[in-house]
C-alpha cells in the first residue's frame, strides 16, 4: 500500500498528496491555505471537509505544482492566531459565564436557605393558626351553648313580657273597676246624703207638725 494519497482540496480544488497516517487529521491547503480534515470515501476516492483546527498538518501538493510554503505557512499561523485569539475570547467568556454562574449559585443558595428560614417559619405560623382555631373550636362550643342560653333567656322574656302585657290589662282592668266602684260609692253616698236631708226634712216636718198639734190640742179641751 503507497504511503501517500491524492486529495483535493475543497477550497482551491487543487490537487494534494497527504500521507496515509495524517488521514481524519487536520491539513492546511499548501496554495490557499484551507484549512480541513482528509478522508478518504467509501469508494477508494479521496474526500475533503473543510474543518478549522489548532492542530494542522500542511500536506505537498501535486509535483506538478510546486508548492508555495512560506505563503501557507503565514496563512496557516495567521490562522492560527486567529483560532488562539477567539479561543481565549471563548475561554474568556466561559470564565465569565462560569463566575456568573458561581454567583447566580450563591445567590441561589442563600435564596434558597432563606425560603427554607421562611418555610420553618410558615410552619410555625401554621401550627400557631391551628392551635388557634383549636382555641376557635372550644369558643365556638361555647358559644352555641350561650346561643341556646340566650335562645331560652329569649323564650322567657318574650313570655315575660306577654305576662307583662296581660299585667298591664288587668291593672288597667282593675283601675277601671276601681274608677266604676268609686263612682257608684259616691254616687250612693251623695244619694245618702240626700235620703238623710230629705229624712231630716221630714223629721223637722214632723216635729212641727207636732208641735203645731200639741198648741191646737189644749184649746180644742177649753
Amino acid at each position: 500500500m503507497s504511503e501517500h494519497v491524492l486529495i483535493s482540496c475543497n477550497q482551491c480544488q487543487r490537487g494534494l498528496r497527504v500521507r496515509v497516517n495524517y488521514l481524519g487529521q487536520s491539513v492546511g491547503c499548501n496554495h490557499c491555505g484551507h484549512l480541513f480534515v482528509a478522508e478518504v470515501r467509501e469508494d477508494g476516492k479521496s474526500a475533503a471537509f473543510g474543518m478549522p483546527s489548532t492542530s494542522v498538518r500542511f500536506v505537498r501538493s501535486d509535483p506538478a505544482e510546486p508548492p508555495k510554503t512560506s505563503k501557507v505557512h503565514d496563512q496557516g499561523l495567521q490562522q492560527l492566531k486567529k483560532d488562539q485569539l477567539r479561543l481565549k475570547s471563548e475561554n474568556d467568556r466561559l470564565a465569565s459565564r462560569l463566575a456568573a454562574a458561581n454567583s447566580q449559585r450563591l445567590s441561589l443558595q442563600l435564596r434558597v436557605e432563606d425560603l427554607e428560614s421562611q418555610l420553618r417559619q410558615a410552619h410555625e405560623h401554621v401550627q400557631l393558626i391551628q392551635d388557634e382555631l383549636a382555641a376557635c373550636e372550644v369558643g365556638r362550643s361555647e358559644l352555641n351553648r350561650l346561643r341556646i342560653e340566650s335562645f331560652a333567656l329569649r323564650e322567657k322574656a318574650v313570655h315575660a313580657l306577654r305576662l307583662e302585657d296581660e299585667l298591664q290589662s288587668l291593672q288597667q282592668f282593675v283601675e277601671e273597676r276601681r274608677a266604676e266602684s268609686e263612682e257608684k260609692l259616691a254616687r250612693a253616698t251623695r244619694e245618702r246624703d240626700q235620703a238623710v236631708s230629705e229624712l231630716a226634712k221630714v223629721k223637722q216636718g214632723r216635729d212641727r207638725a207636732l208641735n203645731e198639734h200639741d198648741r191646737v190640742t189644749p184649746c180644742e179641751q177649753v
